[in-house]
C-alpha cells in the first residue's frame, strides 16, 4: 500500500498546505489508518509544544512577588510623602514593614536605614529603584 511521506504528513497535521497534492494527502489519511495514526502523533505533538503549562504554584509565587513590589512601592510613596510616617519607619523599620505586610529582609532594614535621614523633596525614583533591586526578579 501507498503511504505519504513524513513531511507532507507532518505539514498536513500542522495545518500547513503541502502543496498541489493537499487534497490528494485529505483522502489518503482519511482511508489509511498507518499515515492518519502518523498525522495524529504530529498533532499531538504540535498540541504538546504550543501548550505551555503553569504550575498553579509557580502562579501563586509569581502573584506574591508582585504584591510584595507593589506593598514596597505603597510603601515608599508613603515614605516620602508622609514625614510622620517618615519618624515611624525611623523609630522602629520591622515593624513599619510588617505593618504593609513585607517582608522585612535585612538588605531591606539596611536601605531603609541609609534613607532615614531623607528630608523633603527627595528623587522618589531614586528610592524606589534602590529598594526594587532589593526585591526578588519576578
Amino acid at each position: 500500500m501507498f503511504h505519504l511521506d513524513e513531511e507532507t504528513i507532518a505539514q498536513h497535521a500542522a495545518g500547513l498546505p503541502a502543496g498541489p497534492d493537499q487534497d490528494a494527502a485529505a483522502v489518503h489519511l482519511g482511508t489509511c489508518p498507518v499515515c492518519r495514526a502518523t498525522a495524529q502523533g504530529y498533532r499531538s505533538l504540535i498540541t504538546a509544544l504550543s501548550t505551555f503549562a503553569v504550575s498553579s504554584e509557580l502562579v501563586i509565587r509569581t502573584q506574591e512577588q508582585i504584591r510584595q513590589r507593589l506593598r514596597v512601592r505603597m510603601f515608599l510613596q508613603r515614605l516620602i510623602e508622609d514625614p510622620a510616617w517618615r519618624t515611624e519607619v525611623q523609630r522602629d523599620p520591622r515593624a513599619a514593614l510588617e505593618q504593609h505586610r513585607i517582608q522585612p529582609t535585612p538588605q531591606l532594614l539596611a536601605a531603609l536605614h541609609d534613607v532615614s535621614s531623607l528630608q523633603e523633596g527627595v528623587d522618589a525614583s531614586q528610592l524606589d529603584e534602590r529598594i526594587s533591586k532589593l526585591l526578588p526578579p519576578i
